[in-house]
């Protein structure tokens, strides 16, 4: 019972993260803004961390080196939005 509440708390975070988000799919790049009071690049509109893992360092902001992935809390193969058919892999 309990699991299946912490199933619906995480779909539903899910979901408000994906309808912010809704031109990513797997990969979103960070965008920086100036900030004026420190005259440092600050990143902007970061993705929700229960929906993306950022992964990279950007030592300014044209390096393009760091980015956020989508994760996943089950296996690729039991999600239906990366895999719509089940695997022919998976039969024996």
């Amino acid at each position: 019972m309990q699991q299946g509440k912490n199933r619906r708390a995480t779909e539903d975070i899910r979901s408000k993260a994906e309808q912010k988000n809704k031109n990513a799919w797997n990969v979103v790049m960070p965008q920086y803004e100036e900030d004026p009071l420190l005259n440092v690049w600050r990143e902007k509109e970061v993705p929700d961390s229960n929906l993306f893992i950022g992964l990279g360092y950007d030592k300014d902001k044209d390096s393009k080196q760091k980015h956020y992935r989508k994760f996943y809390p089950e296996e690729l193969e039991k999600v239906k939005d990366v895999l719509p058919n089940e695997s022919p892999f998976n039969s024996y």
